[in-house]
Order: C-alpha cells, then structure tokens, then sequence
C-alpha cells in the first residue's frame, strides 16, 4: 500500500510558510492509512483535496485557511473516535466547501469559455 504524501511542488504555494501544516498533514495521514480500508478512503481523500488546494489559484490567505482546516481534518481523523472534537470537526467540514467554491467555479468556467475565448485571439 502506497503511503500517502502531500508534495508542495508550486513555489508560490512554499512561500505561504505551509510547510508545518503539510507535514502535519502528512504525519496524520501516515497514521490514518494504516487503518482499516475506510481510513486508507479517508486519507487519499484528504491527501487528493490538499493537492488540489496547494495546486488551486485561491488567494494566498483563502489558501492558507483552507490548507489548515485540512490538516485539522487529518489531525482529528488520526486521534481515536472518542478523543476526537466533534464541534470543531463539524465546523470545519460545514465551511470547507464554501471556502473552496470560488476555485472551483472558476475551474469550471475557465474550463467552459477558456477555449473559446483562446480560439477567438488565437492563443
């Protein structure tokens, strides 16, 4: 079984001093995929959701935010059920989509009207 690792590979994404929140992210991650197989789901979900955010064109404080509401996702997936904080997990996981939203409307419509709009200048 593949551990999951989140990679910073973007420059840019290194400069938002993400490393910390990465790593913690990681070291939760290896604990959660020696879990069972729908901890191995859990974790390759959150291990696929921070790629895709490290990877997102979101403003830089949007980004951060999200990339810590993640890792406190992973940290609480990786405590046992009844040590976990089920307020903070509700919060976090309720706020989440609205927070990435704007990235991926903006994915969706560049994806739709991006073509054409380079076909139209010839780019």
């Amino acid at each position: 079984v593949k551990q999951p690792t989140v990679h910073i590979q973007n420059s840019n994404v290194a400069n938002l001093n993400l490393g910390a929140q990465v790593g913690m992210i990681n070291a939760a991650l290896q604990t959660i995929s020696g879990g069972d197989v729908a901890q191995q789901e859990l974790a390759r979900a959150i291990e696929q959701l921070t790629e895709a955010v490290l990877q997102a064109t979101l403003p830089a404080p949007d980004k951060q935010d999200v990339v810590e509401a993640l890792s406190t996702i992973a940290e609480q997936a990786a405590k046992k059920p009844e040590e976990r904080s089920t307020g903070t997990l509700k919060a976090v996981v309720a706020w989440l989509p609205a927070a990435i939203a704007a990235a991926n409307n903006l994915t969706t419509l560049w994806d739709k009207f991006g073509p054409i709009i380079k076909a139209h200048f010839g780019i």
